[in-house]
C-alpha cells in the first residue's frame, strides 16, 4: 500500500534531480504529486475524516472536499483548505493547461507547501 508520504517522497526525488535535467514534464509532475500527497494526507487526517459528500453536490470530489475544509470553523483547518486550494489550482494548471507557463520555482513551492501541511501543520 502506498501512503501520502510516499507520494511526496517521489516528488522530492524528482526535485532532487539536477536543474538541467528537470524538464517541464518533470516540473509539472512534481506539482501534481505534491498536490495529491497533500490531498490524500488531509482525507486520512482527523480534520478531514468527518467529510461526507452530499448526493446533490455538483462540484468535483476534490473541490467539494477542499471547500469543506475552507469553511471549517477551526481556523487551522480552514487554512489547510486554502493551502489545498492553491495546490489544486497549480495541479490543474500543470496537468490540463499544457500551453500555460509554469513559473520558475513553482514545483519547489508546491512540494514545500505540501510538506508543510503534512508534517508541520497536520501530522498524522
Amino acid at each position: 500500500m502506498i501512503s501520502a508520504q510516499d507520494i511526496l517522497d517521489e516528488a522530492k526525488q524528482l526535485l532532487a534531480l539536477p536543474r538541467s535535467t528537470r524538464t517541464e514534464a518533470r516540473r509539472r509532475t512534481i506539482i501534481a504529486r505534491s498536490y495529491y500527497a497533500a490531498y490524500h494526507h488531509m482525507v486520512a487526517h482527523e480534520a478531514g475524516r468527518s467529510y461526507r459528500r452530499g448526493k446533490d453536490e455538483t462540484t468535483g470530489m476534490h473541490r467539494a472536499f477542499i471547500d469543506f475544509l475552507k469553511h471549517s470553523s477551526d481556523p487551522e483547518i480552514a487554512e489547510a483548505g486554502w493551502i489545498l486550494h492553491r495546490l489544486h489550482r497549480s495541479r490543474i494548471n500543470a496537468d490540463y493547461r499544457l500551453d500555460s507557463e509554469i513559473p520558475d520555482g513553482a514545483e519547489q513551492k508546491s512540494w514545500k507547501d505540501a510538506g508543510n501541511l503534512m508534517i508541520e501543520l497536520f501530522p498524522i
